[in-house]
């Protein structure tokens, strides 16, 4: 720093706007992550709510659960296709 202080003084300021710029994206993806979490809870509550008894491969039963799914989840088709068919895996945990 005794050589230069100007150039030492201009790097910290940029490792500060580094530091403060990380721990901003750490905040927007932990708010994302929270927001995922409020979803699968919403979707699994929801499901819960609507699924009647041995729902699996009854086509009229599997339709309240998609579209419990798909009230929670808006119009995006492919997500809730994706979304109902892990849920009706029961490989994947999902109890019936």
């Amino acid at each position: 720093m005794a050589v230069n202080p100007k150039y030492f003084e201009k790097m910290s300021d940029l490792l500060d706007e580094l530091i403060l710029a990380r721990k901003q994206q750490a905040l927007e993806y932990r708010d994302y992550l929270e927001r995922i979490v409020d979803l699968a809870i919403n979707v699994d509550q929801g499901i819960q709510q609507v699924k009647k008894a041995k729902w699996r491969d009854n086509k009229f039963k599997e339709r309240g659960a998609r579209n419990s799914i798909k009230s929670v989840l808006t119009d995006d088709e492919g997500l809730v296709n994706a979304i109902f068919e892990f849920v009706k895996e029961p490989k994947n945990g999902y109890r019936t």
